[in-house]
């Protein structure tokens, strides 16, 4: 697709750039660890022109003065261009974050920041120098950084990414012309400087600085493939699709760029039929805002949108749609237009909670059907996750238990560990269910599972089952569901009740059938017939080991 010479479009009055507190910059790095930011041979790296590039990467005629700003920068500042001037006379600034580093919000390079104006920071204009002052300290009057940032800029949500946002997307005159009919393929999302198309495709490599530089954000030798490819900070992010969350109304969400939140709201079921599982559960539609819904919830998640395909992990496109741009990036398509199978590739359930197939989640509420959500419903023909877990007994079989405050954890592979650090400080783990005791001496409904800092494993409760007997069509002395002592453990446990009843039916018959013996003509008497039948028999359980469990093994 071309771009169009012709396009126009009306424009928006606006707020005079001079008039505003809040401005927009650039970032092209991120200090993130200043320890670094503080090596000159680490500041090289911005500072001097690389071979095959016309200038440094960091561009300016305060290089010292700037490289004390960077070298003083605490954690997450950045260093940006203002997006309100002239790209070919823009200086690279030092702003430092707005808030502490109790508050650290993710912002990369490439990205838009929003910038409480310089015009705020006349306490540390130039009044006085001290001559003895040094690279890393200032002395009063030094200028310490250009303003603060806020956090990313806000675009329309058909350029709004959690992972990575493009800003100059959100003016693109390309993405207007691909709205224009007939349009059956759209190109790959761009990475344009500026509102017009700024690179091209040519014998399949990118050619940059296309186009008119009157239209660009970004110095021509400074753009923004060179901060993808020149940024240090670039090098420690991951671009990826990352899934959108529709939180509710009154919900906080914190989330990182890669697929992980912590959402501090309500219980999150999915109602039947429900177009997306920010509504309620309810048996008729509200009418106004639900009342005493005592279901507060916090919500921790990692690996949304995506499901097994029974060789890997992948996105489920059913909840969103990927997209490779122009840097042959998979990202979430986030044009409305961009249509897949003649269907919008927007997803009204995307990043929806999805209990049984988010990847990590630990879920705390004050009232959730709890078991139902994660699958465990016998009930329900759908229910797949638990429905055939094990019954310990009739008389205690393991029904969901529902609207109950609930902490659940689920993920693939689970680890409790307790720290040892020394022979003076050991951890231990404790899984302690509470109730009601009988007596000093017995505990009642109370059950424990410690594992003591010694090492020794402690299990007590009413009745501690160990294995259901699933092995129950092995032969007899071929059980090998439990182990007792090591996984090489041989010996068949042997069946108490079975071995006492076998003794005492051979020596009964011995006992009582002693005295009568069977005298024969050529010798002495033999034993009782009666003795002989039941020896037999016994001899015969014994060879089929029938007193040898079919569960299990010791040594």
């Amino acid at each position: 697709m071309s771009y169009d010479p012709t396009f126009d479009a009306q424009l928006i009055p606006s707020v005079s750039e001079a008039a505003r507190v809040i401005k927009q910059a650039i970032v092209i790095e991120v200090i993130d660890n200043p320890v670094l930011f503080k090596e000159d041979e680490f500041l090289d790296k911005l500072f001097e022109k690389p071979q095959g590039r016309n200038t440094s990467y960091i561009s300016t005629s305060l290089s010292q003065d700037l490289r004390r700003q960077i070298k003083q920068a605490p954690r997450n500042s950045i260093i940006g261009y203002m997006a309100d001037s002239d790209p070919s006379q823009s200086e690279p600034m030092i702003f430092y974050p707005f808030f502490s580093q109790h508050i650290a919000l993710p912002l990369k390079p490439g990205e838009n920041v929003w910038i409480i104006s310089e015009g705020l920071l006349n306490s540390f204009s130039v009044t006085r120098q001290d001559p003895s002052n040094n690279s890393l300290s200032s002395s009063t009057g030094d200028l310490l950084c250009s303003g603060f940032w806020m956090s990313r800029v806000t675009v329309p949500d058909y350029t709004d990414d959690v992972n990575f946002t493009h800003s100059d997307r959100s003016r693109s005159q390309e993405y207007v012309q691909q709205q224009k009919p007939p349009a059956s393929t759209f190109p790959p999302p761009h990475f344009h400087n500026g509102s017009q198309p700024s690179s091209i495709k040519k014998d399949g490599r990118l050619v940059q600085n296309v186009g008119d530089p009157d239209f660009y954000t970004l110095p021509q030798d400074n753009d923004y493939e060179r901060v993808y490819a020149d940024s240090l900070a670039n090098k420690r992010t991951t671009r990826e699709p990352v899934p959108s969350f529709n939180k509710r109304p009154g919900d906080i969400l914190i989330q990182g760029s890669n697929n992980a939140l912590i959402c501090i709201g309500e219980d999150r079921p999915t109602p039947p039929k429900a177009e997306f599982n920010g509504d309620y559960v309810s048996e008729n539609p509200l009418t106004q805002p639900r009342k005493d819904g005592m279901a507060g919830t916090i919500d921790l998640v990692a690996g949304r949108c995506i499901v097994w395909n029974g060789e890997a992990l992948e996105f489920d496109s059913k909840r969103i749609v990927t997209v490779a741009n122009d840097r042959e990036e998979t990202e979430k398509e986030k044009r409305p237009w961009a249509l897949v199978e003649g269907q919008t590739s927007q997803k009204v359930r995307e990043g929806d909670v999805d209990f049984l197939n988010d990847l990590t989640r630990i879920y705390a509420s004050m009232k959730t059907d709890g078991d139902k959500n994660f699958g465990y419903d016998p009930a329900d023909e759908n229910s797949f996750e638990f429905k055939a877990l094990p019954v310990p007994t009739e008389e205690n079989p393991l029904n969901p238990v529902d609207q109950k405050p609930y902490a659940v954890i689920k993920s693939n592979e689970l680890r409790f560990i307790a720290r040892k650090n020394d022979d003076n400080d050991i951890g231990s783990i404790r899984i302690i269910k509470e109730g009601a005791r009988v007596s000093e001496t017995d505990p009642g409904d109370q059950a424990i599972i410690s594992m003591q800092p010694n090492g020794d494993t402690l299990i007590d409760a009413p009745q501690i089952i160990l294995g259901l007997g699933r092995a129950n069509d092995q032969a007899f002395g071929e059980g090998n569901q439990v182990f007792i002592g090591g996984a090489d453990a041989t010996e068949s446990l042997v069946l108490g009740t079975k071995l006492h009843s076998l003794l005492k039916k051979l020596v009964d018959a011995i006992v009582n059938n002693a005295p009568n013996f069977v005298a024969t003509g050529t010798g002495p008497g033999i034993l009782n017939p009666t003795i002989v039948s039941t020896a037999t028999e016994v001899k015969t359980e014994i060879d089929q080991k029938t007193f040898l469990s079919k569960v299990g093994k010791t040594k």
